[in-house]
């Protein structure tokens, strides 16, 4: 089993492409929302130690502005 990492579902392996066509299909450009979504979805795949990391990461971009 992998997971998609869009969704965060679990698939077998063969499958994971055509869940991610059919699924995950762009009808235009994508929204804030769902960009925020996908990105949530790929922070869960990290580590603690790599979602401290990138929190880290995001919070010095913040200050710099």
């Amino acid at each position: 089993m992998v997971k998609c990492e869009i969704c965060g579902g679990n698939f077998n392996e063969r499958f994971l492409a055509s869940h991610k066509r059919l699924a995950h299909r762009r009808k235009g450009a994508p929204t804030e929302n769902e960009i925020a979504e996908q990105i949530l979805a790929l922070f869960r795949l990290l580590t603690k130690d790599g979602q401290r990391k990138l929190l880290h990461h995001l919070s010095a971009v913040d200050e710099s502005e």
